[in-house]
């Protein structure tokens, strides 16, 4: 347990300026990749306790000690960091900054996988589709979904996985946005079954989203109040302000 989790911000903000200060002595004014991970790895840490702009700080300065170190070498670690500093910027409400690192993220990566099968790959997909459904541009989101869910699809093959029911419930909703709502259901429906065997059904990440109110429209008035009653027992048990109604947006820092 951190000294965050323990409530004691102060405390962790003096144990991290100590963690980087002891580095820089260890390698002096030479940028290191050691510690370049470890600004990127700080930046982690603050964006999983809702410090976006001090998380966005880390992020920047990594990236940029990792582009002296590497120059114009395509890495992964330099890629990583661009995923992490577009989702900070969508954290932040700037979607077009975010699409803008995801963006040159992807590239790097297709450069660096030579546009083989990776989760990097697909991930970055996924979080480009979410950011141009915040952007309300639903053809464009769509497009990058069904590439995401094509590339998992080779990477799980037949399995059920959490990564590929995401991906199914943001194409479903998306062709909610557009008006599509046979389609939408068929997604969505697929989404949930795949989550139900993967999780048992009872496990507390099995979410509905905004699945939730499209089934009710196509359900009879039996499965309407059976659904309901799941969901709000759910709702209740895992106390998920966010349960129902949202695209999915898997936050994954590198």
């Amino acid at each position: 347990m951190s000294f965050f989790d323990l409530g004691e911000n102060q405390k962790a903000f003096e144990y991290i300026n100590i963690s980087i200060q002891t580095k820089k002595k260890l390698y002096g004014n030479i940028d290191h990749p050691d510690l370049a991970n470890t600004l990127n790895n700080i930046g982690i840490l603050f964006a999983n306790k809702g410090l976006t702009d001090k998380a966005l700080n880390f992020f920047v300065d990594s990236l940029e000690m990792k582009k002296r170190i590497y120059g114009h070498i395509d890495h992964p670690d330099i890629a990583n960091t661009l995923n992490n500093i577009g989702i900070t910027f969508s954290d932040l409400l700037q979607f077009e900054k975010a699409l803008e690192f995801y963006e040159k993220s992807y590239r790097m990566k297709q450069r660096l996988y030579h546009n083989k099968c990776h989760p990097d790959l697909a991930n970055t997909l996924n979080n480009i589709g979410v950011t141009f459904s915040y952007l309300r541009k639903h053809e464009e989101a769509l497009r990058y979904y069904k590439k995401s869910y094509k590339l998992k699809k080779k990477l799980y093959g037949n399995i059920d996985h959490p990564d590929l029911a995401n991906t199914l419930n943001n194409i479903g909703i998306t062709y909610f946005d557009l008006g599509e709502k046979n389609k939408a259901f068929n997604f969505i429906q697929k989404s949930i079954e795949m989550r139900k065997n993967y999780f048992c059904e009872d496990d507390n990440h099995l979410n509905t989203f905004k699945s939730y109110g499209i089934i009710l429209e196509n359900k009879n008035i039996t499965e309407k109040t059976t659904y309901l009653s799941q969901q709000e027992e759910r709702k209740r048990k895992y106390e998920d302000k966010d349960f129902l109604g949202k695209i999915i947006r898997p936050l994954t820092y590198y």
